[in-house]
């Protein structure tokens, strides 16, 4: 019976799937397991009886080995030793047609799949879990004073972040972090030590990536095998292995406002104490030396500044370091912590501003962006410029709405102290106001 037969095409592979599928769908799956080294036998043994001994034995040895990973060595020698199979069959003085008495090269494949299926024969409640036991397996043979097990909470322990990689993730990785793991994957695994980074190398980036891991391929999430002190551990270790990252100085971290305003976005620190940082911030800064600071999720005027502009922190390490703004804070919006200030009129959901680009025109920065609803839906595109005058002792914001979606009316509340404006709207038709700002 030959893969190409109408017998295995039409007859043999639709029972095995059919059965397969059945016991895992009633939850037999140690069955739907069986099922499968039941029928792979017999389908050799169709082919001529005496192939059944050396498949089996070859089947004894790969469940042994699947079951057996607690020593690294024993695994990389049965990896090697399983190999002799299909050198034997290729190469034997014999020839190719006496060979054919042992078809050793059709019984790799299946010896394969054994091994396989002993790793996997009791179901894990994640792919991370599985891959957590059979990697703690692996690593049994390591001291295991001061270890940590990933995802018990033994706070009397010190989390060991090369520990934890070492069981984790250097199945795939490698214990050095150069992708060259024990583990066959259809695509090479990140090599660290390269630099090789999906989604950036920072902190923040990192440890999603491990808690979530990266759909569509074999990298699985941790969220359910390691605690967020493990993750920020491995992210260390990952880390370590990066090369290393130029070096800028304090002088040219520090960024001047010559005769054009500058924008720049990070990672910004509170405004007071008590205050949320802010992951994605703006600052604009003028040649008159004052900086406007906003939060660029939800566009929201932050705090007003006046002195140097901002030094650069996030160049240095691995990035992910909140920006310094330099200058005094010289007035705050709320607080520091202002409410959503856009509100449709005759509707209850909040709404935001999502920024979408800035643009610097002469001696002003524009602010784009889109009003919308918690949904992504559009109500309407906005531009805003906050300028300092010296002529009304504070600052002038001028915005410009254009309506998408109908027409309606728009309440805004520009600042800390300035009056709410209610604003009617015609679709397609720009609206230009200001208000302004007094500063102490």
């Amino acid at each position: 019976m030959l893969f190409n037969s109408v017998e295995f095409l039409f007859f043999f592979s639709p029972v095995v799937v059919l059965g397969f599928f059945a016991l895992s769908r009633l939850g037999k799956s140690t069955l739907a397991l069986a099922w499968l080294v039941a029928t792979s036998l017999f389908f050799y043994g169709w082919w001529h009886p005496s192939y059944l001994g050396p498949i089996s034995l070859l089947i004894v040895f790969n469940f042994w080995l699947g079951i057996n990973l607690g020593d690294l060595w024993k695994l990389k020698l049965a990896s090697k030793i399983r190999l002799i199979p299909l050198g034997f069959a290729k190469n034997s003085l014999w020839g190719k047609r006496r060979i054919n008495l042992f078809r050793m090269h059709r019984l790799v494949p299946l010896s394969l799949c054994v091994f396989l299926l002993a790793c996997t024969v009791e179901e894990k409640p994640s792919v991370a879990v599985a891959h957590a036991e059979a990697a703690n397996k692996l690593t049994s043979s390591l001291p295991q004073e001061g270890l940590v097990v990933a995802g018990k909470n033994q706070p009397e322990k010190k989390v060991d972040g090369p520990a934890i990689f070492a069981k984790q993730c250097a199945l795939c990785h490698g214990e050095t972090g150069d992708g060259k793991g024990i583990v066959p994957l259809d695509r090479p695994a990140r090599s660290f030590i390269d630099g090789g980074f999906s989604f950036g190398n920072t902190s923040g980036a990192l440890a999603k990536t491990i808690r979530d891991g990266i759909g569509g391929t074999p990298m699985p999430g941790f969220a359910g095998a390691l605690t967020e002190e493990e993750i920020a551990s491995v992210v260390k270790v990952v880390q370590g292995f990066a090369p290393p990252a130029p070096q800028a100085s304090v002088e040219e971290m520090v960024l001047q406002v010559a005769d054009r305003p500058v924008v720049v976005r990070g990672h910004l620190p509170s405004v007071a104490d008590g205050l949320p940082e802010r992951p994605r911030g703006l600052l604009v800064g003028y040649a008159n030396g004052f900086t406007f600071e906003y939060r660029a999720d939800d566009l929201r005027l932050l705090a007003v500044r006046r002195g140097g502009f901002v030094e650069r922190t996030d160049w240095g390490g691995r990035g992910g370091t909140p920006l310094k703004p330099l200058g005094d804070v010289v007035w705050r919006n709320s607080g520091g912590d202002p409410a959503c200030p856009w509100k449709i009129q005759g509707r209850e959901e909040p709404v935001r501003v999502q920024l979408t680009g800035t643009t610097v025109h002469g001696n002003h920065v524009t602010l784009r962006g889109e009003l919308q609803d918690l949904n992504g839906g559009v109500f309407g595109k906005i531009e805003i410029v906050d300028e300092v005058s010296p002529e009304v002792g504070g600052f002038v914001r001028r915005f410009e709405f254009t309506s998408v979606k109908g027409d309606y009316g728009f309440l805004f509340a520009p600042a800390d102290g300035a009056q709410a404006l209610s604003i009617p709207y015609q679709t397609g038709v720009p609206v230009s106001f200001q208000t302004i700002v007094t500063l102490p």
